[in-house]
């Protein structure tokens, strides 16, 4: 598989996008052809609509919300 270069803080707002909301609300995808960060929300207006092939995981990794995660806060 063709690695394809993504920026940390491209990933770090996708992240921040969907962990904004209560889970499901808010989702972002990792196309791993291009590098590019997809976004939708459940409530907002989308400018183009997810692609039919968003669940197909060799094509687009989703990024995951906080709660998904399991982290323990250390305070």
């Amino acid at each position: 598989m063709k690695r394809v270069a993504v920026k940390f803080n491209d990933l770090l707002d996708a992240f921040e996008f969907v962990s904004a909301a209560y889970p499901t609300e808010h989702e972002a995808y990792l196309c791993v052809a291009t590098g590019t960060i997809l976004y939708h929300a459940e409530l907002g207006v989308e400018d183009e609509p997810l692609p039919d092939e968003i669940d197909d995981p060799e094509r687009y990794i989703a990024i995951p919300h906080k709660n998904e995660l399991d982290l323990i806060s250390d305070g």
